[in-house]
């Protein structure tokens, strides 16, 4: 998952302070869903995912993206110790893979070009080197 985009938030922060908190949540949280979204698409397709089990896919990210998204930024405002990002991304991207990969054994009877733990394993583990990409650009630039 591109909870990792959720850092992006801080750097959002800052121009935006003078928005509502709600809306800086529903801003926070597209920009966690719509990357992996687009991310996760892609590379389920290229695993021959089609169909209504693409649509199962997204769907897993509709569900799972969000939880992620607050529960990581949530425990590095909760756990007050230097950089504790990693292990709240660490803790939180293990229950999008298994959450994931449940709904995956549960929904996707038909797919069969992959084992649904690995498909959930290599979505996320795609998702989340891009997310770390953008992550390091966002410090670059």
């Amino acid at each position: 998952m591109l909870s990792s985009f959720a850092s992006i938030h801080n750097s959002f922060a800052d121009m935006s302070g003078n928005l509502p908190d709600a809306v800086q949540v529903v801003i926070l949280l597209l920009s966690c869903l719509i990357p992996t979204i687009i991310i996760e698409t892609l590379f389920a397709l290229v695993f021959r995912v089609k169909g209504k089990n693409l649509l199962i896919v997204i769907l897993a990210q509709v569900i799972t993206n969000p939880i992620v998204a607050l529960s990581t930024n949530l425990y590095t405002l909760a756990v007050p110790y230097y950089n504790n990002f990693p292990h709240a991304m660490i803790v939180m991207e293990l229950f999008a893979f298994l959450a994931e990969a449940f709904i995956y054994k549960a929904f996707l009877k038909d797919y069969k070009f992959l084992n649904p733990f690995l498909l959930s394993f290599l979505l996320n583990l795609f998702s989340l080197i891009f997310g770390y990409v953008m992550l390091l650009l966002t410090y670059i630039f």
